[in-house]
């Protein structure tokens, strides 16, 4: 299955990059009409290497070097997972507005006690570190980027109650406490979290919500108050991508215990073109979303720009200090 999807991804990256978006048949994410000021754009994945899904996602805050790659504050860090494992699972580094892959970043999820597969989630902490989620066994796990070579993984924690197979999701809900979510369980935890050198420790993980319904859910961040459109008027609560795996899934906005509170997006794409659907995702400094698919596409959420204004400052002669009308 590995070898067949593989010539299929290369194939659909081929297309895209010598087709129209329309040829190309990029999956889509359609928004709920309860979000007029917001708008998606869809970021094919593009660059030499052949990724599996995108599993989690992160906005690096300022610039950083990371395995001899110089990276801008706002470069997109994306780890892929792949059913099968192996190489696939990898963190690059991804223009968050061309979609373009840059050289992998980390190959830490090899061989070992590590012989998981990265999963949805990939928060960043201070001096370079980051959690993650691995299944297969599941444990979130705590790895490190180095500036001159590749990431290593340093400790990581079992979740022994969130059997195989599993799929999850992780997020901050602040600087000590993350939500974890089980993709066949369908349900919510919280947990508090400490690092002392390089050991990670997980306590007082409470069960939140078992009925989330519905497909996932699998990755999950807190909506912060300078996100897009009338999505922050849902700013504490959380959002969750809900992977079917096959076909259809959803972003829906969630409370904090996890009742349903807004559908944001419905995603599509045909269930025969095999594992897909809406899987990592992240909120940039800047209130934008983005969601990753498991068919190599990031979509971006972000604000529908402000109308056109009648006083254009490239041509505003005569009419400067004059009011600003909208048009």
């Amino acid at each position: 299955m590995s070898t067949t999807r593989n010539r299929r991804s290369a194939l659909l990256l081929a297309i895209a990059a010598t087709a129209s978006p329309a040829a190309a048949q990029l999956p889509s994410l359609t928004l709920d009409p309860a979000f007029p000021g917001t708008q998606v754009t869809a970021l094919r994945l593009s660059g030499p290497q052949d990724p599996a899904g995108v599993t989690g996602l992160a906005v690096l805050p300022q610039a950083a070097t990371i395995n001899h790659q110089t990276l801008a504050a706002g470069t997109l860090l994306a780890s892929f997972g792949s059913v099968s494992g192996g190489e696939a699972n990898r963190v690059y580094a991804v223009d968050p507005l061309s979609g373009a892959i840059l050289p992998d970043l980390s190959v830490s999820y090899g061989p070992g006690v590590f012989d998981g597969k990265p999963d949805a989630g990939l928060l960043l902490l201070p001096g370079g570190r980051y959690l993650s989620m691995q299944y297969a066994p599941m444990a979130v796990v705590l790895a490190q980027f180095e500036a001159d070579g590749p990431g290593r993984v340093l400790d990581s924690f079992p979740l022994p109650t969130f059997q195989f197979p599993n799929g999850g999701g992780i997020g901050f809900l602040d600087d000590d406490t993350i939500y974890v979510t089980s993709w066949n369980r369908r349900a919510l935890w919280r947990a508090d979290f400490a690092i002392a050198g390089d050991d990670l420790s997980l306590s007082n993980l409470t069960q939140i919500s078992s009925n989330l319904g519905g497909p996932g859910p699998d990755g999950v961040a807190i909506i912060p108050p300078n996100a897009a459109g009338e999505l922050r008027n849902y700013a504490g609560n959380l959002i969750l991508a809900r992977f079917s795996g096959f076909g259809d899934g959803y972003v829906d906005v969630i409370d904090t215990s996890g009742n349903m509170l807004q559908r944001l997006a419905t995603y599509h794409r045909n269930a025969a073109d095999g594992v897909i659907g809406p899987d990592g995702l992240t909120f940039a400094p800047d209130g934008t979303l983005f969601v990753g698919d498991f068919d190599q596409t990031i979509f971006r959420i972000e604000s529908v720009p402000e109308p056109a204004t009648l006083l254009l400052l490239a041509a505003g002669a005569g009419l400067r200090g004059r009011r600003r009308q909208p048009v």
